[in-house]
């Protein structure tokens, strides 16, 4: 060997070792990828696969369920996203009246029978049910109508929810234009939606564009949170989460099996010479049957003898492993271990402290990219079609409505304090230091202060009414006056 090739091996030796561990090619890293195919094209064969096996968790797992729970009440809560309409007079002051006026009208058109096409949703519960449809198959379809008969409301428009799976995941194809259609979505050549491809049978073996219906992107919200760039279509929240809860649920069931085996039977007879028992009830194939009564002692027969049936079974670790399993699936949610199982035999105020205000971080991550992306669409695309019908009461056009009443903030709903006393005591401290401002405490709380404000203006005018008077309550000694 010449000292050339000698001195090339030895520097590509050294270049290994120099290179990233994760990337190496030996025996322990045997079954783990080194190549993969394009993300759309890998979710063509396992999207359908991991929608349905993430319903049957639905269905089936406890721990499943309730993660889906808390994506409905931690994204939308119960009264739904919060509407504050920024609209602004000429003068460039905010229009308190007509931003309350269309405020009300927007909460009209939330009510059950007006809004949602079904009839049977408000705006509130169609809103948590899009958010539970994202986290389990994926991704969520809202489909816009603002023409007759399909908005058949004063306002002119109302909103459909739709199964993902009328998203055909198989059709693909290139436009003469030269768009392209990818895992049924129609995108420009910067990436950009153009249309969707929905069925127009439920079911439907071989799609065409026969059987295929094209619906412009801008009647329909396709909302999912994407991993990677370029993504065409989303994936279940409880991906990597979902091997662990399959797991354990089988174990679980195995072990509340073996439990109730070891509870029914007491044991098993015996003999070795293989010779029948005298008087002995039993099938007609001759297995034994005997009956356990309380306080009952028998013989048996000559020869024979028993064998104690014990599974010992769920034994010692079993709970140790059950904790382990939930913290490595409640990781794999995103969630905190208490908070999907509800056991808190180890937590302590500190830590439930720190893990909750972690936890809720994530939580107005996912209600600002549902606001922005999925509830703006639609109150836009809303106040057009209510200005166009008139039924705001509004005496301007059209235009004008929307140009200076589209400006609004979404306010998602928000937690109790940790610590109501000692946080109230700090809110009223920086307020009073000015590094915050009663509209940021309002908002940490999830309430409007213009709603305050206006509760209180109520609440005043009702004591002045009735003849009484309320002082404002100290908090903690803030407001009492200093000693002399």
């Amino acid at each position: 060997m010449s000292a050339n090739v000698r001195d090339a091996r030895a520097k590509f030796r050294k270049s290994l070792a120099r290179a990233w561990k994760a990337a190496k090619h030996d025996r322990l890293l045997a079954d783990w990828l080194s190549a993969g195919d394009d993300l759309n094209q890998e979710m063509r064969h396992s999207l359908p696969v991991l929608r349905t096996r993430a319903r049957e968790l639905e269905q089936n797992s406890n721990a499943a369920r309730r993660f889906l729970q808390l994506v409905e009440t931690h994204i939308v809560g119960p009264q739904g996203f919060g509407l504050q309409i920024k609209g602004k007079l000429r003068n460039g002051k905010p229009d308190d009246k007509r931003n309350r006026q269309i405020h009300d009208a927007w909460w009209d058109w939330m009510r059950p029978g007006v809004g949602e096409v079904t009839g049977r949703m408000s705006g509130p519960a169609w809103q948590r049910l899009f958010a539970r449809t994202v986290a389990r198959d994926g991704e969520g379809l809202l489909r816009m109508h603002d023409h007759a008969p399909t908005a058949e409301n004063p306002y002119g428009f109302s909103v459909e929810l739709l199964n993902p799976e009328r998203l055909e995941h198989q059709y693909f194809d290139q436009r003469p234009n030269g768009n392209h259609v990818i895992l049924g979505v129609e995108i420009d050549r910067r990436g950009r939606p153009v249309a969707y491809y929905l069925r127009r049978d439920k079911v439907v073996a071989y799609p065409t564009g026969e059987n295929l219906e094209r619906v412009p992107a801008g009647d329909l919200i396709h909302f999912f949170v994407a991993d990677r760039p370029e993504q065409v279509r989303g994936v279940t929240w409880m991906a990597s989460a979902m091997l662990t809860m399959h797991m354990l649920d089988a174990y679980q069931d195995a072990a509340v099996t073996a439990a109730r085996w070891g509870a029914s039977k007491m044991g098993f007879f015996t003999n070795p010479e293989g010779s029948p028992v005298a008087g002995a009830n039993a099938k007609e194939d001759g297995e034994f049957i005997t009956e356990v009564e309380p306080g009952v002692l028998e013989v048996l027969p000559e020869g024979w003898d028993f064998s104690q049936f014990d599974p010992k079974y769920p034994h010692e670790a079993y709970n140790d492993f059950v904790k382990v399993m939930n913290r490595d699936g409640a990781m794999g949610l995103g969630v905190s271990y208490h908070g999907l199982t509800g056991d808190l035999s180890e937590a302590n105020y500190g830590s439930m402290r720190g893990g909750a205000l972690e936890e809720r971080e994530g939580w107005m991550v996912k209600q600002d990219t549902m606001a922005d992306t999925v509830m703006a669409r639609v109150y836009v695309r809303w106040l057009n079609a209510a200005a166009l019908h008139g039924t705001l009461g509004l005496a301007m056009p059209q235009d004008e409505i929307v140009g200076r009443y589209s400006a609004h903030l979404w306010q998602g709903r928000r937690w109790p304090w940790v610590d109501p006393k000692k946080d109230i005591e700090t809110a009223i401290l920086a307020i009073g230091a000015k590094l915050r401002s009663p509209q940021m405490v309002a908002a940490e709380l999830g309430v409007d202060i213009e709603d305050v404000l206006d509760q209180l203006v109520d609440f005043n005018d009702m004591l002045q009414a009735k003849g009484l008077q309320m002082e404002t309550p100290s908090v903690g000694g803030v407001n009492e006056p200093p000693e002399d």
